[in-house]
């Protein structure tokens, strides 16, 4: 059995790589779920033909019956979309930053910008298995984390874990970035 996945966003280049990784999967069956960004309908190569596209509205998430549905959309579309695609009973996994941050306090220090979703903030999990795979088990809305707090996150845990470093005193992480580093 397949499991049917929406993405949106697939015109850029996460929501593109999503794609390609549902289609080499064999239990996988992408659906394009065309927003603004990717209503323009330009031809596009594909080992198994051109996956199903649908606009992205929970009516067609319930009609397609699709049972996750990937948002490589900027944080104020995933804000948008996420209540009504869980309303419509898809698990959603955001790629964007929308959901990373457990507070509409938080999110607007760091983001400069208001929260229009905190009610979904403290439901969204943190999707790094390798620190927390028994609360993505169930999940129904993935916050997934971005480059740089993977690599920092995955280099201090054993550190922590090992007590060699002092929580008390902070972390800082000096990350540099060529021109793919464009999150915050």
């Amino acid at each position: 059995m397949s499991v049917r996945a929406g993405i949106v966003g697939f015109r850029g280049y996460s929501g593109a790589e999503v794609l390609r990784l549902l289609e080499g999967h064999p239990r996988a069956a992408p659906w394009l779920l065309d927003d603004l960004q990717d209503a323009e309908d330009r031809p596009r190569p594909s080992a198994r033909g051109a996956p199903l596209r649908r606009p992205v509205t929970p009516e067609a998430v319930k009609q397609e019956k699709l049972a996750v549905v990937f948002l490589a959309t900027p944080a104020e579309v995933s804000m948008e979309l996420a209540p009504g695609l869980l309303e419509a009973g898809a698990t959603v996994i955001d790629l964007s930053g929308a959901f990373r941050l457990r507070t509409a306090e938080n999110y607007a220090h760091w983001y400069q910008e208001p929260h229009t979703a905190p009610g979904l903030l403290a439901e969204a999990v943190y999707g790094l298995p390798e620190l927390g795979r028994e609360r993505l088990r169930g999940a129904r809305l993935i916050a997934n984390p971005g480059c740089y707090p993977t690599a920092a996150s995955l280099a201090l845990q054993p550190l922590i874990q090992a007590g060699v470093v002092d929580r008390a005193c902070g972390i800082v992480c000096d990350a540099k970035s060529g021109v793919s580093g464009a999150g915050r």
